[in-house]
């Protein structure tokens, strides 16, 4: 009788856990279903997004895992022939027509593509915008990135 009492009282702590347990199932099931609402708005905005003219995709990025959860990003890298002026200035108007606010400018050194360059920052509502353009030649084929994340940044 003693030996079923300790048990019992070793295994009081369960109910405790199994709630604890759903409770983080159900709060990660709704973190997942933003992310993947995100995720496709991300999609959708980059689709209505012309990129510039004389400018040609090298490679573009999706990124979306369900296992880590409130993160989503879409975007392309560019080859292009133009200036940073003229990259900047067609995006600044391309972005604002279609509700992005441009946020801040702001010189990048890239340890781990041991890459240096300008990128603008643009936000609409939670999604953020990185326009990246490489000051030095493009070693990977391309010269500027645009990047539309969610859960990254802060953009309210």
């Amino acid at each position: 009788m003693e030996r079923l009492s300790t048990v019992l009282k070793r295994l009081r702590w369960i109910p405790a856990a199994a709630l604890i347990a759903f409770f983080g199932w159900v709060v990660v099931g709704i973190v997942r279903d933003e992310a993947g609402k995100y995720h496709q708005q991300l999609l959708q905005e980059f689709q209505l997004i012309r990129p510039l003219a004389g400018s040609a995709v090298v490679d573009t990025q999706e990124h979306y895992s369900r296992l880590f959860q409130g993160k989503a990003l879409v975007g392309a890298e560019y080859a292009t022939e133009a200036d940073y002026t003229t990259v900047y200035q067609y995006y600044d108007k391309e972005l604002s027509s279609k509700g992005w606010r441009f946020v801040e400018e702001h010189q990048v050194k890239t340890m781990y593509r041991n890459d240096e360059g300008q990128e603008r920052s643009y936000c609409k509502g939670p999604l953020f915008a990185g326009l990246f353009y490489r000051s030095r030649r493009a070693q990977a084929g391309w010269k500027y990135a645009l990047d539309l994340t969610w859960g990254v940044h802060r953009c309210n």
